[in-house]
């Protein structure tokens, strides 16, 4: 019974560890990619939220939660990795990962902080 439940523990200790690893690899991605963008200066202004909206993780739409701080976004953006090398908006070929600002998530966003 013992060795079973420490067997548990190091798959679940494995688990947790893979999924760290996988974590640190995305933010380090992240970083990267708005570095490019900052250095470039084509990345817009976060949104501007009113001081209650810290308030309202429990009453935010799922998709308007940023999936790594868990918070309203105010910058969203999407990643296009190298297995899709055309931007969306443009049609251009990308040469490598960049982040786009997702303006049409910002737009709704934009309208649900309105409407509250």
């Amino acid at each position: 019974m013992k060795h079973t439940s420490l067997w548990m523990l190091l798959e679940q200790a494995r688990w947790w560890a893979h999924q760290v690893a996988a974590l640190r690899s995305q933010l380090a991605a992240v970083g990267r990619g708005v570095r490019d963008l900052l250095l470039l200066g084509r990345w817009p202004p976060p949104l501007q939220l009113p001081p209650e909206a810290h308030g309202w993780t429990e009453q935010v739409p799922h998709g308007f939660l940023c999936p790594i701080t868990h918070s309203l976004m105010t910058q969203p953006a999407l990643l296009w990795l190298k297995s899709n090398r055309t931007d969306p908006t443009t049609g251009r070929f990308l040469s490598s990962y960049h982040f786009i600002h997702n303006d049409n998530l910002r737009k709704a966003i934009e309208d649900w902080v309105a409407d509250r």
